[in-house]
């Protein structure tokens, strides 16, 4: 992803570790990963750097997580348009691998 390869090396850095954690841990506290509420299968991965706070979203499929979008997070609330690109995103993912594959 493009945005995540500008960030700062420690920002990029502390990303992957989460990432990896969440990758590998069965059972993951919703402090780094949790389900946006009305939407359909997004997830968001959180992280919280130095004062800085990223989202990666993404959807799962065949029980692995499939990332799609990552943003730097300004606001409470993740902003409707990230979720508008991530939905976007997801389905151009399944026009190409097919809904059951």
């Amino acid at each position: 992803m493009q945005f995540l390869r500008e960030l700062p090396a420690k920002d990029r850095a502390k990303i992957g570790w989460v990432l990896n954690w969440v990758e590998k841990t069965p059972m993951v506290h919703d402090k780094f990963l949790k389900k946006l509420k009305g939407t359909e299968n997004l997830w968001e991965v959180r992280v919280d750097w130095a004062g800085n706070t990223y989202r990666i979203l993404g959807f799962f499929h065949k029980e692995k997580l499939v990332l799609v979008h990552a943003f730097a997070k300004k606001t409470q609330s993740v902003p409707i348009r990230e979720i508008e690109v991530a939905n976007q995103r997801k389905k151009r993912y399944y026009s190409k691998v097919g809904f059951l594959s």
